[in-house]
């Protein structure tokens, strides 16, 4: 109905068709919803379809579910239950006008037991931007998430840290270099490091929104701004590597903090309002490893870890690994070598 909600009919089928394009791509609800809510609009489409109003079957192409949020509950020792924001805290130890709080277990935020965090507190303390850093960060979509302040802190000190890319090294930071280092121009092992890096990321939070995969890709971004914080620029070519992974840092947690990467990505230069700028795009090429740590085992069991090149064949790991274990096959008889390509050598030996 609310694709036709002038339409003379319970339905305009043309509208319906016109919004939905058939079904739904996607349900999000809470865990508590998705009995009823779901229940009911897949019963209600059925029994649309079979009148004729509609010609879908199911209202929903896909469905996640998503967790509850999670707090301790407090209460005074005549059983009142408190706000968090009414229990002061001496040191670790909970109190009420002086005198001792009961701290219950973790469960979900309800109004009944009053443990819930009231948004306007810590928006107007962190802004909105940290708390749903916060929240995308702590757990992913489908689990509960535990409430923690000391971790909504940490949220506002990252936001705080990506904040300081832009604003607090205008060395490092060159506005007008806005021509990305290409592969070729990098002749330090550094550059071309924070160039894989940049580029891995990309790829990675890509997929990982695609699969709403927040928490991962937060962490993903987090990694590439800890790679920029210590990289050091000496040269025009790296000083635009630096506004690239800059630009892609600020860019990729514009779904997550859209407000502060908003503003951000206008201090980089930009007049093009950030939800509308082009996705960033990576190249497979550079997000290649140059090396990487091929596990060896011994009838499954942890021997050795081997950097070796990324492009390393299955007979010259296997020839490495037998060399690298060779002192703990003595007396031993090799029976034979399993190669898992790129990842670990598993030498399976008896005697």
């Amino acid at each position: 109905r609310y694709c036709s909600p002038n339409a003379e009919t319970p339905v305009d089928k043309n509208e319906a068709e016109y919004w939905l394009s058939g079904s739904v791509d996607q349900y999000i609800g809470g865990v508590e919803h998705a009995i009823l809510h779901l229940l009911y609009a897949r019963f209600i489409t059925r029994a649309m379809s079979d009148l004729g109003y509609v010609d879908i079957k199911e209202p929903f192409k896909a469905l996640l579910t998503q967790g509850m949020v999670l707090h301790n509950s407090y209460q005074t020792d005549q059983g009142k239950y408190l706000y968090p924001s009414e229990v002061e805290w001496k040191g670790e130890n909970p109190t009420f006008n002086d005198k001792p709080v009961k701290v219950n277990r973790m469960e979900k935020m309800s109004k009944s037991k009053n443990n819930v965090i009231e948004p306007s507190e810590l928006i107007n303390k962190y802004g909105a931007d940290t708390a749903r850093l916060f929240m995308m960060f702590q757990a992913p979509p489908e689990r509960d998430l535990e409430w923690s302040d000391a971790a909504v802190d940490g949220a506002w000190r990252f936001i705080g840290r990506l904040w300081n890319l832009v604003h607090g090294d205008h060395e490092k930071l060159n506005n007008n270099a806005s021509e990305r280092a290409s592969t070729e121009s990098l002749s330090r092992k550094e550059d071309k490091d924070l160039k894989r890096i940049i580029h891995k990321t990309i790829k990675k939070v890509t997929r990982d929104v695609e699969n709403f995969q927040y928490n991962t890709m937060i962490a993903a971004v987090m990694e590439l701004t800890n790679a920029l914080s210590s990289y050091k620029v000496v040269d025009e070519v790296s000083a635009s590597l630096y506004k690239e992974g800059v630009d892609v840092s600020v860019h990729l947690l514009g779904p997550i903090i859209p407000h502060v990467s908003q503003q951000l990505w206008h201090d980089l230069g930009y007049n093009e309002e950030l939800h509308t700028a082009a996705w960033p795009v990576y190249d497979e090429e550079a997000a290649k490893d140059d090396e990487i740590t091929l596990v060896v085992q011994i009838n499954g069991k942890l021997k050795e870890r081997l950097v070796v090149d990324a492009d390393i064949s299955n007979d010259e790991a296997e020839r490495l690994a037998l060399n690298a274990v060779q002192s703990h096959l003595t007396d031993k008889s090799i029976r034979k070598c399993i190669v898992v390509p790129k990842r670990l050598v598993n030498i399976v030996v008896s005697g």
